[in-house]
């Protein structure tokens, strides 16, 4: 009967999953704020960077020179930090055995998703972009106009 009155009471094993569960909890929410840091810092700065290579040179005045990450790639690292951050907390979750914690995050991965994708696809052509048109290519048949010579062959 001793052992029993001792596993209920405050220093038994109650404060061992108390002290993990708030350390999950601090550790879960700091991660959280460096996932949501991070997405709000490259949503930035790739709104930066658009703002500077939409501004129009001056005559005479060089472009400046090639920044060391360009909107493409800032775009294509936000789409993976989209939806790394919350798989990443999920996982990290999971190894701390916090079920309700790991299923939301991966809800919010896969909300995260789609804006993940839009920025991904924008951010791959922005480093891909579709070659200019060529020359038109000459006329495969004849068309007469009308007050001008018969050019066509035949007549």
């Amino acid at each position: 009967m001793p052992r029993a009155g001792r596993a209920g009471s405050v220093g038994g094993m109650g404060e061992p999953t108390l002290r993990r569960s708030v350390s999950s909890a601090l550790g879960v929410a700091g991660l959280t704020a460096l996932w949501i840091a991070g997405v709000v810092a490259l949503v930035l700065a790739a709104f930066a960077r658009m703002l500077d290579s939409a501004d129009a040179l001056a005559p005479g005045e060089l472009p400046a020179p090639a920044p060391a990450l360009s909107l493409g790639v800032l775009e294509l690292v936000l789409a993976g930090v989209l939806v790394g951050g919350p798989l990443l907390i999920a996982a990290v979750a999971r190894w701390w055995q916090l079920p309700g914690v790991t299923r939301a995050y991966l809800v919010v991965a896969g909300v995260a998703a789609l804006p993940a994708l839009l920025a991904g696809v924008i951010g791959w052509r922005e480093l891909h972009p579709e070659p200019p048109p060529g020359p038109p290519s000459p006329p495969s048949r004849c068309a007469v106009h009308s007050g001008g010579t018969n050019t066509c062959p035949g007549g």
